[in-house]
């Protein structure tokens, strides 16, 4: 089945060429279920070797049946491009793609998107590609030249880039979601107005596997409509009262505004739509969402409904913890047989006041299963059996300001956390009460469990370890793809912490394998009970109770899956035992 393009982050509107011309059209390749045809041209360089494969593959995404071309490099290129573009003015260029690396050499250089505008002065050649194990955005005439590094790749994880290229050098470059370039990038290229997908051909000295879920091109009045969203998705440490704008842009040379009703949003769970404030024109709305709380994870569902009657939806995730949080990154765990620090300056390298290259003691301050230090990667703490490695979470603010002092600075997290390890975290609480969010990352076939236990004796092997709830999770979206989980009960409900002074938590995986970038413990809401839900068999049925004013009650087939609202749920409800299912309350 033909699958609707994902709305595009609109770019600047600024930028949208306004004279009245004929424009190369928005071209896509969508289906999976064959090979793409003109205008798209293959191109395979084997070097001298088998050439590398192209087949379609099936694969489950959300529980639905999907498509994929999949391509195989082999040794040289394997790839699709087009060009030049038709319209010998245009000077503002798009290209996007949805894709997953299925497998890649650790060496080597491989284009993945690129894109050109005519031959210019500076004319700019952007491209994605995959650089001895990372993702870069790079330059496509230059073989040697960065512009950004976006992070490690990963395998098995969907990722969406849009490329722009303005004939005068400006580049943006869009990554799941988020704008991570937006500047000049000067580069002539001999490549008129120009686009290639897959495997590519300028630098082709690794070999890959890749998927590629859509594909398409054009210039910047062919874009369908677009949407942007402050704060974008992903978003860390928020501002609350900024609350939530969402940008949604049409082209007016296309029969595809939004009106007003075509506008639908929901926060975690709930409708939110009446609360809307909505102004602008059908092709130029904004609308913004106030009455946001601090401290709190946000899940948002956008659902746009252009004239035209097609319909998309944009999910994005944000959290609103404030800055003064108490934050404990996961690789700052305790060292020396329970020595800790309270004041942590973010730096390049080792220094008294943070944790680079702190050795932990084995069954004091962790427990790693494995004795065999090469397995995983050791970049924080080369002498802890615990694995640390560089995160490719989002890069929280108090990481880029320090940046501007120290270009060093990187964020990291600890690695494979599995079935009995553990690592103790010991820091001064200001006395209060608490709810203990922590940040995770699995894989795709993995559900994982961690316990929080208050530990006492952390300063030798003679430790008493108290349990006080659970994180659970799973599947994961990918080893570097991050999300919340709340420590809670044996029922699910948010379990609230009473903390004061010095404090040690024990962090316990339970089950599968995690990695695990920071905790946060966020001021709790003690004005009433924290909202119960209990559920038990009543016969043949299956009964919830709960006691939550204000709250809603929400099912899904599984834990990271899509939660609806059960309507016209009051407590108690009986509902049939057809198999498994989940819920939980929502404010």
């Amino acid at each position: 089945m033909k699958k609707q393009l994902a709305y595009l982050l609109i770019l600047y509107v600024t930028l949208i060429a306004t004279a009245q011309r004929a424009h190369c059209a928005w071209i896509e390749f969508l289906d999976g279920s064959a090979v793409p045809a003109a205008p798209w041209l293959p191109f395979i360089d084997a070097r001298g070797e088998e050439p590398g494969e192209t087949i379609i593959i099936d694969f489950q995404e959300g529980g639905q049946a999907n498509k994929a071309m999949r391509l195989n490099s082999g040794i040289g290129a394997n790839e699709y491009y087009v060009g030049a573009f038709a319209d010998p003015d245009d000077d503002e260029v798009v290209g996007g793609i949805r894709f997953r690396m299925v497998s890649f050499s650790e060496t080597g250089k491989e284009n993945i998107l690129s894109i050109t505008t005519r031959s210019k002065h500076l004319a700019p050649a952007p491209a994605l590609t995959l650089v001895d194990g990372r993702f870069k955005l790079w330059t496509y005439v230059e073989s040697n030249t960065e512009i950004i590094d976006i992070g490690p790749a990963d395998t098995n994880v969907f990722h969406i880039a849009y490329l722009f290229a303005r004939a005068d050098g400006w580049v943006k470059f869009f990554w799941d979601g988020k704008i991570l370039y937006d500047n000049f990038a000067p580069q002539t290229s001999p490549y008129d107005a120009y686009m290639e997908w897959g495997s590519g051909s300028w630098q082709f000295n690794a070999t890959d596997v890749i998927d590629f879920d859509w594909v398409g091109y054009g210039t910047m009045a062919d874009m369908p409509v677009g949407i942007l969203t402050t704060p974008p998705n992903g978003a860390l440490f928020q501002n609350a009262a900024a609350g939530l704008t969402i940008d949604i842009v049409s082209q007016t040379n296309l029969a595809s505004g939004v009106a007003p009703s075509g506008i639908k949003v929901t926060v975690n769970g709930a409708d939110r739509t009446s609360s809307l404030a909505i102004s602008g024109d059908n092709y130029k709305r904004k609308a913004t969402l106030s009455g946001l709380a601090s401290n709190q994870v946000y899940k948002v569902m956008i659902q746009v409904v252009d004239l035209g009657g097609v319909t998309n939806s944009l999910p994005i995730e944000f959290d609103t913890f404030s800055r003064n949080t108490l934050v404990i990154e996961a690789e700052d765990f305790n060292f020396e047989g329970g020595k800790f620090l309270d004041q942590i300056v973010l730096s390049s390298r080792p220094a008294p006041d943070n944790y680079w290259e702190r050795v932990g003691v084995e069954d004091v301050d962790h427990n790693e299963a494995s004795t065999e230090p090469g397995n995983t990667p050791h970049v924080y703490r080369q002498d802890s059996l615990i694995g640390t490695q560089r995160t490719r979470d989002t890069l929280r603010r108090n990481y880029v300001e320090a940046q501007t002092v120290d270009p060093g600075v990187v964020d990291f997290n600890v690695t494979a956390i599995e079935d009995g390890e553990w690592l103790n975290y010991t820091r001064t609480v200001l006395a209060g009460t608490y709810l203990l969010y922590g940040r995770f990352a699995a894989t795709t076939n993995d559900f994982f469990e961690a316990t929080v236990s208050r530990v006492t004796g952390a300063t030798n092997q003679k430790q008493t370890a108290t349990v006080l709830g659970t994180f659970k999770g799973g599947p994961g979206r990918g080893r570097q793809t991050y999300d919340y989980s709340v420590l809670s009960d044996a029922q699910g409900n948010p379990v609230r912490l009473t903390l004061s002074g010095k404090e040690t938590l024990r962090v316990t995986a339970t089950q599968g394998v995690f990695n695990a970038n920071f905790y946060v413990l966020a001021p709790a809401d003690t004005t009433g009970p924290l909202p119960k839900l209990q559920i038990s068999r009543a016969g043949a049925n299956i009964q919830l109770t709960w006691d939550a004013p204000g709250f809603v009650l929400e099912t899904a087939p599984r834990i990271p899956g899509t939660w609806t609202v059960v309507p016209n749920a009051t407590s108690p409800l009986s509902v049939a035992n057809t198999g498994a299912a989940f819920y939980r309350l929502r404010k």
